[in-house]
């Protein structure tokens, strides 16, 4: 578990030891961020708190501290070098995630499906960048939720159940 805020993180971490299916361990941003197969973030952030350099390849992003114009979380090279999901896109990239590299120019919203769009569907119906043959294991998936109360529901229910998933999260 890594944050900006080392005595927040700390009392997080003693929180939650011993009532999840995980080892809950205190790290900086940076390490959490380069050993997890899932980053969730839920921050404040106006200037970003994942680096480009930090994340290796495969690892699942969960964006969902952007709700207003000009906040950012993770910087715009992870953005544009991931398959980029959200759940509205109308409202990602205006106050998701997605809105900076968007209003910089380096990411074109019809590229970024809706979760709900592609869920469901082949590989080779859901839209653009899927059909350059995805691996899931090998592709940068950063998903922008900004949709409401519920997004956080299913991440906070696999946490809670240490989803058999997911090997380690940060």
């Amino acid at each position: 578990v890594g944050d900006i805020n080392l005595e927040f993180r700390d009392r997080l971490v003693n929180d939650l030891r011993g009532k999840l299916a995980l080892e809950l361990v205190p790290t900086s941003i940076e390490e959490t961020v380069r050993r997890a197969d899932i980053v969730v973030t839920a921050t404040p952030a106006t200037q970003p708190v994942v680096k480009k350099e930090w994340v290796p390849e495969g690892q699942h992003i969960s964006a969902m501290g952007a709700d207003t114009a000009g906040k950012q979380e993770v910087e715009s090279a992870v953005t544009t070098g991931a398959l980029v999901r959200c759940d509205s896109r109308q409202q990602c990239r205006n106050i998701g995630e997605i809105n900076v590299p968007v209003r910089d120019g380096l990411l074109d919203p019809e590229q970024v499906a809706e979760i709900g769009d592609v869920e469901l569907l082949p590989v080779e119906l859901c839209g653009p960048r899927l059909d350059v043959g995805l691996d899931v294991a090998e592709e940068l998936l950063h998903a922008d939720l900004v949709g409401g109360e519920l997004d956080g529901v299913p991440v906070a229910e696999a946490v809670r159940e240490g989803d058999s998933f997911s090997r380690r999260m940060g």
